[in-house]
């Protein structure tokens, strides 16, 4: 299949999602000869109006919430589990699918023959991702972490207290943005007045899986950790990385960062946990979570959360800029347009001559199956 038509909808997750694509991108569609079909509504929550989009794609227009999912390409950031069951069978799902962590969401694609491009698994040849907004998870979640140890860490402006330390399990582009963030939001004299200006900074310390398997030597860690965020990617979701037990040694002011896209599923078995046992999952509307939230409720049937601390989570951390996130992800999706219009989706070869056809092929959920998986198995 030739992709003649794209379908724009819109993000129904939650009141604090704003981000749909700028017209910016729509004027990039412009070059091709394809109808867009974008869901009523679409950019309002950005104080963009209908015709800010129309003035840029002649071929544009607006249409229902099923007409946008019924195009021969669905283009939508987050992925839609929904909208899945409006898309036409043998149809095109560009979204941040993460399979490694949704195995329901690969079965209903494929029980519809749905060619899935994962946005998060478009990496080039040296398996770096392309489409990503790294800096916006990383930089807008450590800000959030340091405001709330603010509020948790008696004498947090005291020039004679201690140094901050930040440890940071995952030592990917996440993980090192990560570091970078604490080190600037660590640093109080940056954004206070001169009264605080030698207040003690920051210490960053990662925790690659040489010391996270070790308990011993990561309890020890835990003791004098003032924020620790989890940065990792893990390809066994039904294992948590820090147990329960161990949240119980974090000081009482500590702060727990969730950065990764990890999500629970206790329809599973074995349930698919988070990387830090027993922490909520935040979105746009609530990404702050206190030890008395009453969220601990319904996950203490499941889990243990015995141990808790201030928890900072957001599933999608880059969403808290929204035009600033959409500029950056029009800018890395649209080179990828020349293949995707000219080629049919379901038979992008990771062996061709175009690296970017190379990079989605890389993104399908046959290749996670062929490569990924086996590579895991191994």
């Amino acid at each position: 299949m030739i992709i003649k038509t794209v379908g724009l909808p819109r993000m129904h997750k939650e009141k604090g999602e704003k981000r749909d694509f700028l017209p910016g991108f729509l004027k990039k569609l412009a070059n091709y000869p394809v109808e867009v079909v974008l869901e009523e509504g679409y950019g309002s929550d950005m104080d963009y109006s209908p015709q800010e989009y129309l003035d840029t794609n002649p071929g544009a227009r607006f249409g229902k919430m099923e007409e946008a999912f019924a195009q021969d390409l669905v283009i939508v950031l987050r992925a839609p589990d929904d909208g899945i069951d409006l898309m036409r069978d043998g149809t095109v799902l560009m979204s941040m699918l993460h399979y490694e962590t949704r195995p329901l969401r690969i079965s209903k694609l494929e029980e519809k023959n749905i060619t899935g491009l994962a946005l998060d698994s478009i990496t080039d040849d040296n398996n770096e991702r392309i489409v990503e907004n790294i800096a916006g998870t990383s930089w807008n979640g450590m800000k959030i972490a340091f405001q709330e140890l603010g509020k948790n860490l008696p004498g947090f402006h005291n020039k004679k207290r201690d140094y901050l330390t930040v440890s940071i399990i995952g030592m990917g582009a996440v993980g090192m943005h990560g570091a970078k963030a604490a080190r600037k939001f660590g640093d109080v004299n940056l954004y206070n007045s001169m009264e605080h200006k030698k207040t003690p900074g920051v210490l960053v310390q990662f925790f690659p899986r040489s010391i996270t398997r070790d308990k011993n030597i990561l309890a020890g860690l835990m003791e004098n950790t003032d924020i620790l965020a989890d940065a990792s990617k893990r390809y066994d979701p039904t294992l948590p990385i820090v147990t329960n037990d161990l949240i119980g040694l974090l000081p009482e002011h500590a702060v727990i960062l969730d950065l990764t896209a990890d999500p629970y599923d206790f329809s599973l078995s074995p349930i698919q946990v988070k990387g830090i046992e027993g922490i909520p999952t935040g979105n746009l509307d609530q990404y702050v979570f206190y030890p008395r939230d009453e969220i601990y409720v319904e996950l203490s049937r499941y889990i243990s959360t015995c141990n808790r601390r201030t928890v900072v989570s957001c599933n999608a951390w880059p969403g808290i800029t929204p035009v600033r996130c959409m500029e950056i992800y029009g800018e890395r999706i649209s080179p990828f347009f020349p293949v995707l219009f000219s080629k049919d989706p379901g038979k992008l070869s990771p062996e061709s001559d175009n690296f970017s056809e190379r990079a989605l092929a890389r993104s399908t959920i046959q290749y996670f199956r062929d490569h990924i998986l086996t590579l895991q198995e191994v």
